[in-house]
């Protein structure tokens, strides 16, 4: 269903570049697909695609716009350096192939150092801003992960040990030789536990692995460590055994109720078995489809923000379905012997206070960097503090010092 707000206006919004006209059929058809995606009426070849407020979900329609009209393979990530109308159309006039596996974005090509692979949070996609960007330094290679699916040639996965295997493959396909930096948002920082896991097992691993704020999702860990640990657990426990409490399993219960509210199935939403039922599925990809739409808006230069439609890519809400429910079914906290740096909030590190928090349990050894207060302070896209300290761990060259 398309949207019926009516088109804005360029010249209501205030841009940092002049208007310039398309100047041949390709920088036409260019203009078309960005104004239909920002629902921008008279959008200039040099006006900015960060400056209109574009981001991840927006990059994707344009590109996968781009590649049904021109035939030409192209990923999100390619918009980050190149933001305008005019520096995408010198690409589609090149025409050069994507060797990259689907899963894997060159956010940065040039460069002869190490490259960094950033691993996303729970959005399955990373989309790095140029504020983020601009504490690399200028010749540092950065490769971004997006999960199997978002671009409807690949059917999703639905483990975090499945995904990690495959961003593993794909890494080292890129990158056969080392040395290997992994970075990783949020829930994504599970993905990259189980990376480093899967690369000890052949006898290599990463030079630096920097986890971002990891968390401990709300699924199967979590609730097996509030069960176990939690403060409404240790009330309960007064009155009931820890055994009783985890057989009760309240969260999976809940989640049960309400499904069987909207679909009239007693069924765990959250499992990927749950999609294996039509009804099930359609009604979580709804519920995950309006998540979206809460998570992705048009940005600032917009009054009205103007959210993205999913109709047209249902495989995107489905791929960010399956992540979810991976994150929910993932339950690892063996110790895992790799140095991991930890980039955290305040309010992360008051967590770790408690010693039983499976991080604690997961990285004995580690380094912590407090950022910020809060988690959205932590993982901000758009400010070059956390690139600047992952670039000064690369440059140590994989010293713990």
């Amino acid at each position: 269903m398309e949207s019926t707000i009516q088109p804005l206006k360029r010249d209501t919004l205030e841009l940092a570049n002049d208007f310039e006209a398309p100047a041949n059929a390709v920088e036409e058809k260019l203009v078309e697909i960005w104004s239909r995606a920002f629902n921008v009426e008279g959008l200039g070849v040099e006006d900015d695609f960060f400056d209109l407020g574009g981001n991840s979900m927006i990059a994707l329609r344009i590109t996968n716009a781009i590649s049904e009209a021109f035939g030409v393979p192209m990923k999100a990530g390619k918009i980050v350096q190149h933001s305008t109308v005019r520096s995408i159309a010198e690409i589609v006039g090149e025409s050069r192939p994507v060797a990259l596996p689907n899963n894997l974005i060159a956010v940065r090509e040039d460069g002869d150092r190490p490259p960094l692979f950033l691993i996303h949070g729970a959005a399955g996609i990373v989309f790095p801003h140029p504020d983020f960007l601009a504490g690399f330094h200028p010749d540092q290679p950065v490769y971004a992960f997006q999960i199997k699916g978002f671009d409807g040639k690949d059917e999703p996965l639905d483990s975090v040990e499945a995904i990690a295997e495959d961003y593993t493959r794909s890494m080292l396909d890129v990158y056969p030789s080392g040395p290997w930096y992994i970075a990783a948002y949020c829930a994504g920082s599970w993905i990259a536990v189980e990376m480093a896991r899967i690369m000890e097992r052949d006898a290599v691993h990463p030079s630096r692995l920097i986890l971002i704020d990891p968390g401990i999702q709300r699924g199967r860990m979590r609730e097996r460590f509030e069960t176990r640990h939690g403060m409404t657990a240790s009330l309960m426990r007064r009155i009931l055994p820890s055994s009783l409490l985890e057989k009760a399993d309240l969260h999976g219960n809940v989640a049960k109720l309400r499904c069987f509210l909207a679909t009239g199935y007693w069924c765990d939403y959250r499992g990927p078995a749950a999609l294996d039922n039509p009804k099930i599925k359609e009604w979580v990809l709804d519920r995950r489809g309006g998540e979206l739409l809460s998570e992705f808006k048009i940005g600032k230069k917009v009054e009205d923000e103007l959210p993205v439609q999913f109709e047209e890519s249902r495989h995107i809400v489905l791929a960010s379905a399956k992540l979810k429910h991976a994150f929910y079914t993932y339950d690892n906290t063996d110790q895992l012997n790799q140095w991991t740096d930890l980039i955290v909030s305040k309010a992360r590190a008051r967590e770790l206070e408690n010693p039983n928090h499976p991080l604690n349990t997961v990285f004995p050894n580690r380094r912590i960097i407090i950022t910020g207060d809060t988690h959205a302070d932590a993982v901000a896209s758009r400010s070059p503090t956390n690139s600047r300290i992952i670039q000064g761990m690369m440059d140590s060259d994989g010293s713990n010092e």
